[in-house]
């Protein structure tokens, strides 16, 4: 077996992989057939850009854009969710190499926070946030929905926002925690509010 058949017929098996993932993935969807809170890939495209090497891209971005047009029909934001799930992999894996050891992440526990600091988190905010820009630019998302986190972010503000001294129900009863609360538990996104 030559050396490119070789290499075509793992970028088809990760792009297999990775799709059927995606799929997967996109079961759990809300707020749109494109927003997720599990996304298996993720781990699938760091894992194989650890363990492969960059040049795997293709094959991440590939399956990531079929998985997204697949569900929406929209070409232009799957291309975009296709770029900010293939940046999260190379992303995470550059970091994980950089600053917790590679393959070796596991070994020692300073460097398990690392890769959770910077692969769990900092470069899947980077693919979240160009997914979510993505299908606001293409119209499948309203800003309003992107937001969906207000609800939680708002009383929880404004709770701990609350002076010290003042005991749980006197913040549950002051003028900011009732507006925010009252707007959280009505869709504020609508042109009006909701009766």
């Amino acid at each position: 077996m030559s050396q490119s058949f070789r290499r075509v017929a793992l970028l088809v098996g990760l792009a297999a992989v990775y799709y059927l993932g995606a799929k997967l993935g996109l079961r759990f969807a809300f707020i749109n057939s494109s927003v997720t809170t599990v996304w298996p890939p993720a781990g699938i495209a760091l894992a194989a850009f650890v363990l492969l090497g960059y040049r795997v891209w293709l094959a991440i971005f590939g399956a990531a854009f079929l998985a997204n047009v697949s569900t929406t029909g929209a070409v232009l934001p799957s291309i975009g969710i296709a770029i900010g799930n293939t940046v999260e992999g190379l992303l995470g894996s550059y970091l994980v190499n950089r600053f917790a050891r590679g393959c070796r992440v596991f070994d020692r526990v300073r460097d398990i926070f690392r890769f959770t600091a910077l692969a769990a988190l900092v470069s899947t905010m980077v693919s979240a946030t160009i997914g979510v820009s993505s299908l606001v630019v293409g119209g499948l998302l309203a800003w309003g929905d992107a937001a969906s986190w207000l609800p939680v972010l708002a009383p929880a503000l404004s709770y701990s926002a609350s002076p010290r001294g003042r005991s749980r129900s006197s913040a549950h009863s002051s003028p900011r925690w009732r507006l925010n609360t009252k707007c959280a538990s009505h869709d504020c996104t609508n042109d009006g509010p909701s009766s």
